[in-house]
Formats: C-alpha cells, sequence, structure tokens
C-alpha cells in the first residue's frame, strides 16, 4: 500500500493537474478510511477475518482503473468520490493484517505451547519498514524507466511528454492492482474461521493442560489444516519445544 502513497503525488501532479488538492483528496481517503473500520469490523465477526479483504480490495481495484481515465478537465467532485472509493480499499488492507495477527500467535502457541506476539508483532513491523524502503528505490527505477523528469527545485512541477505521463497513469492504476491480486490470492489460503479458531483454542487448552492426544477427529483435522502437519507431527513438535524450554530452565539453574 505504500506504493500507492507514493505514487498518488505525481499521479496528482502530473496526470490530473491537481496537485494543490493533494491534502484534501488524501484528507478524503483517510475519513473515508477511518469510518469504514467499523464496518469492516462488523463483516469480520459475521463472515470471517478475510472478507473485508476481499470486499475491500475488489472494490480499490475498480476505483483504481477507474482513475486510468480521469483527465485534468474531470469535474472534481468525480476526483474526490473515486479517492474515497479507494478509501474503503486501503481501510481493509490496514485492518485485516492487524486483526488475523492474534489468531497467527495462537496458531503458533498451538505448534509450540508459546505465546510469542511480541515477536509477531515486531517481525510485521520490520516487514513495513523494508518494504517502504523498497518501494522507494522501485519507484525510482520505474521513474527513470518511463523518462521521469526530475524538478530543478523541490516542490516544482517539470513538464514531462505524453508516454511519461502515461507511464504515470498506468503505474498508478495498474501497478498496485496487481499487488492486489496477489493479496486476495493469499487471503484466499486462510482458512482460520470463528467457528475454526474456536475449536482449536479448545485444543491449545487441553494440551497446555497436559494432555496429549486427542480422539476427536474434527479437532485433529483443523489443527491438521491451520499447521499444515500431521497431527502426531504437532505433537512431537511441542515436545520438542517444551523439552528445550526444560533443558534452558535446567541450565539457568546451574
Amino acid at each position: 500500500m505504500c506504493l500507492k502513497w507514493f505514487l498518488y503525488t505525481y499521479y496528482l501532479s502530473y496526470c490530473i493537474n491537481r496537485q494543490k488538492e493533494f491534502s484534501a483528496i488524501l484528507g478524503v481517503l483517510l475519513v473515508m478510511q477511518l469510518l469504514c473500520m467499523p464496518i469492516h469490523a462488523k463483516i469480520s465477526k459475521k463472515y470471517g477475518k478475510t472478507a473485508p479483504i476481499k470486499f475491500g480490495l475488489i472494490i480499490w481495484s475498480a476505483a483504481l482503473i477507474a482513475s486510468l481515465f480521469l483527465r485534468i478537465d474531470s469535474p472534481r467532485f468525480l476526483i474526490y468520490v473515486i479517492a474515497g472509493i479507494c478509501g474503503i480499499g486501503t481501510s481493509a488492507a490496514t485492518f485485516v493484517p492487524w486483526s488475523i495477527l492474534p489468531e497467527i500467535s495462537d496458531v503458533d502457541e498451538l505448534m509450540t505451547g508459546k505465546r510469542r506476539e511480541g515477536i509477531y508483532s515486531g517481525i510485521v513491523t520490520f516487514i513495513r519498514k523494508a518494504a517502504n524502503g523498497i518501494v522507494i528505490g522501485l519507484l525510482g527505477v520505474l521513474l527513470q524507466l518511463i523518462g521521469y523528469t526530475q524538478p530543478k527545485f523541490i516542490g516544482d512541477v517539470a513538464v514531462q511528454s505524453s508516454l511519461t505521463v502515461m507511464g504515470i497513469r498506468l503505474l498508478f492504476g495498474l501497478l498496485p492492482v496487481l499487488f492486489i491480486l496477489l493479496a486476495l490470492y493469499f487471503s484466499s489460503k486462510y482458512k482460520l474461521t470463528q467457528e475454526k479458531h474456536l475449536i482449536m483454542m479448545q485444543e491449545v487448552t487441553r494440551m497446555n493442560e497436559g494432555e496429549n492426544f486427542n480422539q476427536d477427529s474434527q479437532a485433529i483435522e483443523i489443527c491438521e489444516e491451520v499447521t499444515g502437519m500431521a497431527y502426531s507431527q504437532l505433537i512431537s513438535l511441542r515436545h520438542a519445544f517444551k523439552q528445550i524450554e526444560g533443558n534452558q530452565s535446567y541450565e539457568k539453574t546451574m
């Protein structure tokens, strides 16, 4: 999503000549993003955690494609409407990853017997920061490839060729769609529903209390689905982590 923000300034400046309205247009997008958060929360409770992102990203893609047809003389209200529709998608893209993060930690507890929310939160933060750096470099390369002319002074708008303007338009309208399609693919792989999560947490509680093999075929099937390993391998993995923890505790007492 950070690629979208970086491209927004170039799109507004060179494609529709609205650089002076950047703050207002971005404000509409962010307000809509904020207003949609409670809606996404309700959708996720009723239809599952990934339902908002499937709904939101499709709407976002449609808005991005619509932005390809905006021109300098396009009605102002239309530009703001499309920005607001984009906010629906960016809201889902922001909401869903953080909402499923605790469930990822629950799956990790099922596999290891440990609560490691801090590790996963740190990994997500690192990935986001690394992605920002990669996007900045990628955007610079892409702009060079389409013949972008750097302004002499910060804040100025340099004259660009028609091919460069078309390139910026396509980068803004189509490149994010490719990443959106990738996000939709990975979200379709997320199988942990509320019902499955409840059964999984019951299994976590049972295992943490010292019980081993479960005879409930449904619980076994869900554990194998969310972990990607056989139930017997899951039990062995938990025992291995427990043994490692025991050895570490013993070494501390020596």
